[in-house]
């Protein structure tokens, strides 16, 4: 990745400005929300486990829970230190929240750097949003999903990191370790990006090794992720017991909770647009990329196809009668973007 020599020379007191804006933003609307909502049950689940915690209970072995313990030991550790005070909790929500959506605008802004000549402004007004819709902002209450967002892209920068600097042994044996931390927070987000990670490692491993080229720092992440896993799991099998871990997190969790996978598909059963938005979207990419220079009309038309199922999902948000048909068409959009997403990855790396 290279950056651009204006770039290097921007001032440092723009980015102080834009990461200041864009953490106090987002950690006044969380404090906000929280003085207007309270969604009593789910945060009673949280604190009573955290507080049994507190007190000394050894979560899978004492008292059952369905959840993996990071989220629960954090707000343990809150309780412990400064006592039964739900203000610091809100603080936790409003800090953990403003660093998402900085830590989001860092991760777009190494993205972006080579590709857009106005990085900067691109990734803070893509990142803007986020102080009115970041992990804490609708839910402002501590929630093991807005935890795991925070520690994926905590991962994900860590990731970005590695890549400038060269996968340097220690640094990559240490950002292998972070990504089994998700998993430890929340089961179905942590393993999938764990799998996702691991299987975009074999992929680049295997073209580095067919090319001839260095493998070891992709070698020393594997092995950081090995050994993270391991160490978390020996804990758990000195504390709680493994067998009780895994009673209360995977088949507790599977057949009480966890929803089955007709379900989960039906939302998209009545929009069978999916198939027919990633061809236009891909049609319009491959357009764009085969268009010969000069070609506006072209590039206008790649660009309308590319904006096609966008502009049809906004469109039908406000001219649609039923509001859970709008909802299940907004929801239809993250299939897309996965596999949208998944394909551009792919050929990146080749």
């Amino acid at each position: 990745m290279t950056i651009t020599s204006q770039e290097i020379k921007a001032p440092r007191w723009r980015d102080w400005i834009a990461a200041l804006v864009l953490f106090f933003a987002t950690a006044l609307v969380v404090v906000w929300q929280n003085f207007r909502l309270g969604v009593l049950w789910d945060l009673s689940y949280i604190l009573e486990n955290s507080y049994r915690i507190s007190l000394g209970d050894i979560p899978y072995r004492d008292f059952p829970l369905a959840h993996p313990p990071i989220t629960f030991l954090i707000q343990a550790a809150l309780i412990k230190l400064t006592g039964r005070v739900f203000f610091h909790h809100e603080l936790y929500c409003a800090a953990v929240g403003g660093l998402a959506t900085l830590l989001t605008w860092r991760i777009l802004l190494n993205l972006l750097r080579s590709v857009v000549s106005s990085a900067w402004w691109v990734a803070f007004f893509l990142s803007a949003p986020l102080t009115v819709l970041g992990i804490y902002c609708i839910f402002p209450h501590p929630f093991y999903d807005p935890d795991c967002t925070f520690a994926l892209l905590i991962c994900i920068l860590l990731l970005q990191q590695l890549d400038l600097k060269g996968f340097p042994p220690l640094r990559s044996f240490v950002t292998g370790a972070a990504l089994v931390v998700p998993l430890f927070i929340k089961q179905n987000t942590g393993l999938a990006f764990l799998a996702s990670a691991g299987l975009m490692l074999a992929i680049v491993i295997g073209r580095e090794a067919w090319h001839h080229r260095a493998v070891a720092g992709y070698v020393w992440l594997l092995a950081g992720a090995a050994a993270g896993l391991t160490w978390v799991l020996l804990f758990i099998h000195l504390t709680s017991g493994l067998a009780n871990y895994e009673h209360w997190t995977v088949q507790y969790a599977v057949s009480r909770r966890m929803p089955r996978l007709a379900d989960l598909l039906s939302v998209y059963q009545e929009h069978a647009q999916v198939p027919w938005w990633v061809a236009t979207y891909m049609a319009g990419a491959l357009l764009l990329r085969v268009n010969p220079r000069g070609k506006r009309s072209l590039v206008f038309l790649s660009v309308s196809l590319m904006a096609l199922p966008f502009a049809w999902t906004c469109i039908f948000q406000f001219a649609g009668e039923d509001s859970s048909d709008r909802a299940e068409l907004l929801l239809a959009m993250w299939p897309f973007l996965l596999i949208v997403t998944f394909i551009f990855a792919l050929f990146r790396v080749r």
